[in-house]
């Protein structure tokens, strides 16, 4: 069984990996993780008030009206 500076030195090991996950999926994204939030809201406030039409409607609205341009890498 490792002592306790072992245990924590691997503690300290998959915290920083699972940090350098993180940033690398965060880079990856077509857009900034604020304007993911943005979209997820605007589609529950309009979900609280009609129907899921099972289509990406809500989200074409919401690139559209924030000048998002790269909406073929958003929606895919």
């Amino acid at each position: 069984m490792p002592d306790k500076d072992e245990t924590e030195r691997r503690r300290q090991i998959k915290r920083e990996l699972r940090e350098k996950a993180n940033l690398k999926f965060e880079q990856s994204l077509p857009v900034s993780r604020e304007i993911f939030k943005s979209i997820f809201d605007f589609i529950n406030k309009h979900l609280l008030e009609n129907e899921c039409d099972d289509t990406l409607k809500l989200t074409w609205k919401f690139l559209k009206e924030n000048q998002i341009t790269n909406t073929d890498e958003v929606v895919s």
